[in-house]
């Protein structure tokens, strides 16, 4: 195990030896009341000043001393404690007196790093104009809060930088990385939001120069991207939606009603049976919920999931649950003549 803590990471990137992802065991931000408060009202709470260059580096010293004495004592607890995977609550009652000092030593020098630069959070946001619909101003100023806690751990004063100055692209970074997770309903690696971002900027560049839509060769020329990488994250552009998700003009439509399927569907199979006999075997198959969902879905006269869950007191989302239950029963080896009746398989 190395003895010696790791240089800080100038860059704001993230480094072999850095856990530079937020872990669940880092305590929530707790320095927003409500999530109405304005950046404004935020920025008057960040009352404490600054630190001198002289302070902070008086300070990263004093940091620095107590991660080397706890790695001395517990090289576990002290390289967890760097990368940031560390609950310093529920660790330090299961520590001996030393290394308790040390931990809780070290952990103190980072509250006064972040304490004394609150005020760089709101900075960062409107500066960078990182105010979002998408995420809740809360939200926003705990992943801000993140990103600050990140840098007092990394923050190196022998760069003869200030802890201000670094601290902004942590904070941007960690801001951004979030609205990237939260912004699609399938999460995107980093590097391919940037590659869409590309393709999206270039493609407005050329509809304002062109007044049209560009075709593949004459994006990727715009985009000065490999055409087999435009090729690729093209299709990621667009965003994902339910089929159960109601439309704005019709509370009762969903978006699935309007999508038309090329093949036969099971309920053409209920034009050339007896439908009450069979429905009324299926009906002895299934519980009470599966029988209306099934029916709902498949029967002579069908419904929305929207309807079947205001008919079933549930949401639209465990209306699938209960057709594929139903769908599991007639699968079965005992039901087969029955399925295959209402089907006309």
């Amino acid at each position: 195990m190395p003895t010696e803590r790791p240089p800080a990471n100038r860059g704001g990137t993230r480094e072999s030896h850095v856990v530079g992802k937020r872990k669940k065991s880092e305590p929530r931000f707790v320095f927003i009341p409500d999530e109405n408060a304005s950046i404004g009202d935020l920025l008057l709470r960040a009352h404490l000043q600054p630190l001198t260059r002289e302070e902070e580096g008086e300070l990263a010293v004093k940091r620095d001393e107590a991660w080397h004495t706890l790695n001395s004592l517990n090289p576990s607890i002290a390289w967890k404690a760097l990368s940031g995977s560390l609950n310093v609550t529920k660790t330090l009652p299961t520590l001996d007196s030393e290394e308790r000092d040390a931990l809780q030593a070290y952990n103190d020098c980072l509250n006064e790093f972040v304490e004394h630069n609150l005020r760089l959070i709101p900075f960062v946001i409107k500066k960078y104009g990182l105010e979002t619909e998408d995420m809740p101003t809360p939200d926003l100023f705990q992943e801000a809060y993140f990103g600050l806690q990140t840098a007092a751990r990394k923050f190196d004063h022998h760069e003869g930088t200030k802890f201000s100055t670094y601290a902004v692209r942590w904070i941007r970074q960690s801001i951004q990385r979030a609205k990237a997770n939260t912004r699609r309903m399938i999460r995107l690696p980093v590097h391919a939001g940037d590659y869409i971002k590309m393709i999206d900027d270039a493609e407005l560049r050329f509809v304002q120069r062109y007044g049209r839509s560009p075709t593949l060769d004459e994006l990727t020329s715009e985009s000065h991207l490999e055409r087999e990488v435009v090729k690729e994250y093209i299709g990621y552009k667009y965003q994902v939606t339910y089929l159960d998700r109601p439309l704005q003009v019709d509370g009762d439509t969903t978006f699935g009603d309007l999508v038309a399927s090329d093949k036969n569907t099971e309920e053409d199979g209920l034009k050339h049976v007896d439908t009450p006999d069979i429905i009324k075997e299926i009906r002895n198959l299934l519980d009470e919920r599966e029988f209306i969902a099934f029916l709902g879905a498949y029967g002579p006269h069908p419904k929305s999931n929207r309807q079947l869950a205001k008919i079933l007191g549930t949401r639209p989302e465990n209306i699938h649950t209960y057709i594929s239950r139903a769908l599991a029963k007639l699968r079965h080896p005992t039901a087969v003549d029955l399925r295959i009746k209402f089907f006309g398989e």
